[in-house]
């Protein structure tokens, strides 16, 4: 892979290697501006290459310079194209799209945030639907000029294609575009995965959507409905979804102001095979995460993380969650941020490590407690569980335990770092990051079996 960042009179390294077409060279990812001869030279090396895969260009380019590009992609060996800007509009894509439709090994085509209107949307059709068409991923997010009535078309070719992946994040779609894509989801046998983070329903908000999910059996495996006012709507929502998606694994609802009786009506979506359920911002308090807490009980999914962050949720609400999420053998990630714990969050989940074979909690291997207004009472409680645990003789065989702790007052005590050091000593599968993202952290990794571990909750 090589990245252009090169000085405007430099000639690129990787520019030798693509212009002789070397087998390493499978991805180029250019970052800032190169001459317009630099850029000629990219395009003749381009259209010949038979290695290079990914081709990522977010640059605006010359009429003359874009026409040479699209013309060098047509008859290229490319899997993935990103192309262009905000500038790219309605008369670029007129250059470029009749190109990628071009390129039969195309796969993968990213056209976010490039300006584009429903003056668009017959060509993005065509790149889905050609004779040689074999896209199976299309970002077509943050296209303000995208309306309900281009999505149709987009979404009448892709249920006729190959696609797999389609994101339309931030776009006004109305009511027709609302049930064209929910008309997409039940026709597609290969759809598997939709965002519709943050797009604008019409006055009938998510109910064209729900009203054209109708099949047997929805291929959808993934939805991201985050940022989307679905309020009382969430109820019809997760309703369909339950009766119609039986393979849905991976579940957006992040700052959608869930009804607090969500999951008591409609538990049933518990009993689909979700591994990832993501409702952070939504409102539930604890009697929402209560319910939440029976359904999985109840249904036990095989759910692998949970983000409950910013939900008002204390430590009755949590510690219930908590010891749902524990008793299942998959669980892996449990994300609290932003709930007001306290410290009796802190001495339940205490209580908890005391009971557990390992002295951790469950399967788990990353909890975030960030900003849950815990104090050092409540997290001596837990750091002295985890440290009474291994004195036990409790096995450190099991996965390491990450605990996320920052923004909380307990790191700003001044007893914090000798605490710290002891459960460093005595509990090296537990690694706990306590400054926040972007802060010194070299003093804060223990030094055995560090793993890395990503929390995907805001922060």
């Amino acid at each position: 892979m090589a990245w252009g960042v090169v000085g405007r009179e430099e000639k690129p390294a990787w520019l030798g290697q693509l212009e002789r077409d070397d087998p390493a060279l499978t991805e180029l990812v250019v970052l800032r501006t190169l001459d317009e001869r630099t850029w000629e030279s990219i395009a003749r090396a381009l259209a010949k290459s038979t290695h290079l895969r990914t081709l990522v260009a977010h640059r605006q380019f010359e009429p003359d310079m874009l026409r040479a590009l699209a013309t060098a992609c047509s008859s290229s060996q490319l899997a993935s194209v990103s192309i262009g800007t905000q500038a790219l509009g309605d008369i670029g894509a007129a250059v470029l799209l009749p190109a990628l439709a071009s390129c039969a090994t195309l796969v993968s085509c990213d056209l976010e945030s490039r300006g584009l209107g429903d003056g668009s949307a017959d060509l993005i059709a065509a790149l889905l639907s050609g004779a040689t068409a074999r896209v199976r991923t299309l970002s077509i997010a943050r296209n303000d000029g995208l309306s309900g009535a281009g999505v149709c078309r987009i979404a009448a070719a892709a249920a006729v294609s190959q696609l797999v992946s389609l994101d339309v994040s931030n776009l006004a779609l109305g009511d027709d575009g609302a049930s064209a894509l929910g008309a997409l989801c039940a026709k597609s046998r290969l759809l598997t995965k939709l965002v519709l983070k943050a797009v604008r329903f019409g006055p009938s908000g998510v109910q064209p959507f729900t009203d054209a999910f109708v099949s047997p059996a929805v291929a959808l495996t993934s939805l991201d409905a985050s940022h989307v006012a679905l309020g009382a709507a969430a109820a019809r929502l997760l309703g369909v979804l339950s009766a119609m998606a039986p393979a849905l694994a991976a579940l957006s609802l992040d700052e959608s102001a869930l009804p607090t009786g969500a999951f008591r009506e409609h538990g049933a979506l518990l009993a689909l095979p979700l591994t990832s359920l993501r409702v952070h911002g939504c409102g539930l308090g604890d009697d929402g995460a209560l319910l939440l807490a029976r359904a999985i009980s109840d249904r036990r999914p095989p759910l692998t993380a949970l983000h409950i962050g910013s939900n008002g949720v204390h430590a009755e609400g949590a510690a219930a969650l908590l010891e749902a999420c524990a008793a299942l053998p998959t669980m892996r990630t449990f994300d609290c941020i932003g709930n007001p714990l306290g410290d009796d969050g802190a001495r339940a989940l205490a209580r908890m490590v005391e009971g557990q074979p390992h002295g951790l909690v469950g399967g788990l291997t990353a909890l975030c407690l960030t900003a849950c207004e815990i104090g050092f009472d409540g997290w001596a409680s837990l750091a002295k569980a985890l440290m009474a645990a291994h004195d036990a003789g409790h096995d450190d065989g099991a996965d390491l335990l990450a605990i996320e702790l920052a923004h909380n007052p307990a790191c700003l005590h001044e007893a914090w770092a000798e605490l710290h050091e002891r459960l460093r000593a005595e509990r090296p599968a537990v690694c706990v990051v306590w400054k926040a993202r972007g802060e010194d952290a070299a003093e804060q990794v223990t030094p055995m079996r560090v793993r890395n571990t990503a929390f995907s909750g805001s922060h």
